[in-house]
């Protein structure tokens, strides 16, 4: 199977498991300097650097990110939004690691609305909850394992 395939199913399976807009698997190019975000629903490939954004907060620190109000967050990078057009609320960024190094990050994206729904600055948002959490976090276990 070839690599991009495995991305794509790995994406699928996040969408199974989370409510989420938008599921992305981002993988650090060999010199660790970028990241290129590889998405099943809106199939582009985008390179972003591995160091901004909350996607490199979690590639490099190894730390997974839940975060309810993306514009209030420092860590979060507005610059993808502005060129997709694309609204980004919530955030739910775990770690991909394989032989002990972080090789990636899977991050969710705006959870889809529920019965819990908060007011996030206007828009009705909900936050990514601790099953939402545990599940991902497992995904990318076995995402390091197909990506290795």
């Amino acid at each position: 199977m070839d690599f991009e395939r495995v991305l794509e199913i790995i994406v699928d399976v996040a969408y199974s498991i989370v409510p989420a807009d938008r599921l992305s698997v981002m993988v650090l190019s060999d010199d660790r300097k970028h990241m290129t975000i590889f998405e099943s629903k809106d199939a582009k490939a985008l390179t972003i650097s591995s160091t901004t954004g909350v996607a490199g907060y979690v590639a490099t620190t190894g730390e997974k990110v839940n975060i309810g109000d993306a514009y209030n967050d420092p860590r979060f990078n507005p610059e993808v939004d502005k060129s997709t057009s694309f609204t980004t609320r919530s955030i739910l960024c775990v770690p991909i690691v394989a032989g002990g190094k972080i090789v990636g990050v899977i991050q969710a994206v705006n959870k889809s609305p529920s019965t819990q729904a908060t007011v996030v600055q206007g828009a009705t948002s909900a936050q990514f909850d601790s099953d939402d959490e545990r599940g991902l976090e497992a995904l990318s276990l076995s995402a390091g394992s197909a990506i290795r």
